[in-house]
């Protein structure tokens, strides 16, 4: 009976002690698991806009197929790599889509800008504008204007791996520029919201995936003055998070794009702001409501537990530090200052928790034993050069290390004058001056009798 009992003991434990809904250890240590959103998507991730760190995710490494959020990706390497204000050619690349492919509208022929190209990328989704944009590129990159269009296409969809490489993703692998079903077109929740993140960097990207519509003119003239009023055409965003009258509505939302294919499901990579928290959402292969549900449900899952910590910010002033030996041509303080930011998302209730510490390096600074309030200067110290670190912890682990430099140059004092406390401090200048002087008073003399002595013997 008392091992039956033991036996049921582990198994409850094991039970507990396990993250529910692919959360890692200690994001279940850090958050209320009774608050973790419900949602269908067969991949899901939250990140941080700002530095990608994750604040829930369900199966975010399992590779799914992204339909057309791939057009990010796109969209990225147009921005990289293309001149938005240069005029393209519309060739015969968006004749190789399939039928039920989405499209933007364009046609053989017509002239229009990268810009232009990419709000028609986003907006409709246009297959036919990534084709366009990907033949551009590949050219561009190659500088062979008139490389074949299938190489052209084959070519961007390398730089597109290339580009997916060199953020650090792993489990991601492009065939086209458009997200148009094929078995080797896959990738991750997690991976996807890093090429997100990467993209929002860019304002012209975000100025895009912002807008709910767009009246574009495009010409199939090559007479840049003249425009063809026939070839007008409005563009709506397919993303329902930022429309006010739409039931979907999000506050807060900034972008990003929706994508659909039968065997992708519904996909999103959805983006808002609020009180200075910019958060970024992913959900692969769920319904038709259910990627606008998650993504809801997933920033009010972020928005409402955690909040930001802020540190430090580069070129802060940590503390300026009094000497008690400074050198006569130097100021006897200077400023210690942060070298760079500090900040973090955390939850809520462990914010108030963080302790910070300021720590010198004992080799250069030590507390002076004469003045106090005031640093002992061990050796000189060069501008910019590390003299201490602020350690910000959280439950006794480590979360950051900022170091501390310097903001000038400052020697140490070889030859030290003792002046009386209760000396004014501007006497106390006076009486170093007047120290100095007859110091080299005194070095002439010394010289003169010596230069005297050695003319005598000269002489005779």
């Amino acid at each position: 009976m008392k091992r039956l009992i033991v036996f049921l003991l582990i198994i409850i434990l094991s039970l507990t002690a396990t993250p529910a809904l692919g959360v890692t250890p200690l994001q279940a240590q850090q958050t209320n698991l009774f608050n973790l959103p419900t949602i269908e998507a067969k991949g899901a991730v939250l990140i941080w806009q700002q530095n990608g760190k994750i604040l829930y995710s369900q199966n975010e490494n399992q590779k799914l197929y992204p339909a057309s959020t791939t057009k990010i990706m796109t969209a990225l390497l147009a921005i990289e790599y293309g001149k938005l204000d240069e005029n393209i050619i519309v060739g015969k690349e968006i004749n190789l889509l399939e039928a039920d492919a989405s499209k933007a509208g364009l046609k053989v022929g017509d002239q229009i800008t990268l810009r232009n190209l990419i709000f028609g990328l986003l907006l409709p989704s246009g297959n036919d504008a990534a084709n366009t944009i990907a033949v551009y590129i590949a050219r561009k990159k190659q500088n062979e204007p008139t490389l074949d269009t299938q190489k052209s296409l084959h070519l961007f969809a390398d730089l597109m791996n290339k580009r997916a490489k060199e953020l650090g993703l792993k489990n991601t692998n492009f065939f086209n520029a458009h997200g148009y079903h094929d078995d080797n077109h896959y990738t991750t929740a997690y991976d996807l919201a890093i090429i997100t993140k990467k993209a929002m960097e860019y304002e012209f990207f975000r100025e895009v995936v912002g807008t709910t519509s767009y009246s574009v003119n495009y010409d199939k003239n090559f007479d840049k003055t003249k425009t063809n009023p026939n070839n007008n055409s409005l563009w709506y965003n397919s993303n329902l998070l930022l429309f006010s009258n739409s039931k979907y509505y999000y506050p807060g939302s900034t972008g990003i794009k929706t994508g659909y294919t039968s065997s992708s499901g519904h996909c999103l990579a959805a983006s808002a702001a609020k009180e200075g928290i910019d958060l970024i959402a992913v959900v692969l292969n769920t319904s038709k409501t259910g990627k606008w549900t998650d993504a809801k449900a997933l920033m009010d899952y972020g928005f409402k537990n955690f909040g930001i910590y802020k540190g430090t910010k580069k070129g802060e002033l940590v503390k300026q530090i009094k000497l008690e030996n400074s050198t006569f041509f130097n100021p006897d303080e200077f400023a210690a200052i942060a070298e760079k930011e500090f900040q973090d998302i955390l939850p809520n209730s462990q914010i108030p928790k963080i302790k910070k510490t300021l720590t010198w390096d004992k080799s250069l600074l030590v507390p002076s034993s004469k003045d106090q309030g005031k640093m002992k200067l061990l050796k000189p110290i060069a501008k910019e050069q590390l003299i201490g670190k602020i350690t910000y912890s959280l439950d006794k682990r480590i979360i950051s290390e900022i170091n501390v430099i310097a903001d000038r140059s400052i020697n140490k004092r070889f030859i030290s004058i003792a002046i009386p406390k209760n000396i004014p401090a501007h006497l106390s200048w006076y009486i170093v001056i007047i120290a100095f002087f007859l110091f080299i008073i005194l070095i002439r003399r010394h010289f003169k009798r010596n230069r005297r002595r050695i003319f005598k013997r000269r002489k005779y």
